[in-house]
């Protein structure tokens, strides 16, 4: 697929393949924010646009407005996927956005200045020992959210294996980068 076949696929997932209950939900998340959904799907523009690594596709916000509608799709996947693959990938991220999508703008603030507040802190040792418990927080919440967002998928008739696993392989018989 193109760049231009892929935003139209995109678009045909999050209207088509997705319980319509859903894709309501996640089109009025963003319209509360007055936002829509942006594509990233080029490696030099992922790297540069997003904080953290990606290794095939990534869903994120920016610091306002706190909601998930920046997607980042590595363009190997598009390029090269099956359908099949692509569309659980895009579903995937999708759903991240339809967890989040409760969350008010209070709880993203709180979140920041709590974490303002923590890099501010005088005692060093206090302020890393809160950095290890942050860390571990997130690395469990993640944890819960990867596993709910994959029995999600599994649901909306996705399949996170077989596309991590055709992922992976076509990564490594390619030779490319992890990360964009």
């Amino acid at each position: 697929m193109t760049t231009e076949d892929f935003k139209r696929f995109f678009q045909e997932v999050l209207n088509g393949e997705i319980p319509a209950s859903a894709r309501d939900q996640i089109l009025a998340y963003w319209k509360r924010f007055h936002v829509e959904p942006v594509l990233c799907l080029d490696d030099a523009r992922i790297h540069k646009e997003f904080a953290k690594e990606v290794h095939i596709a990534a869903v994120a916000n920016d610091y306002w407005p706190p909601c998930l509608y920046r997607f980042a799709f590595r363009p190997f996947l598009f390029e090269n996927a099956p359908p099949r693959v692509a569309r659980t990938v895009v579903q995937h991220e999708l759903i991240h956005c339809y967890l989040e999508r409760d969350k008010s703008p209070s709880e993203f603030l709180e979140r920041r200045i709590i974490e303002y507040g923590e890099t501010r802190s005088r005692n060093l040792v206090d302020r890393l020992v809160r950095q290890c418990q942050q860390a571990l927080v997130q690395v469990l919440v993640y944890s819960a959210e990867e596993s709910a967002v994959t029995r999600m998928n599994r649901e909306w008739d996705g399949d996170d294996k077989e596309a991590a696993d055709w992922c992976e392989a076509f990564i490594a018989q390619h030779g490319i980068p992890l990360n964009a």
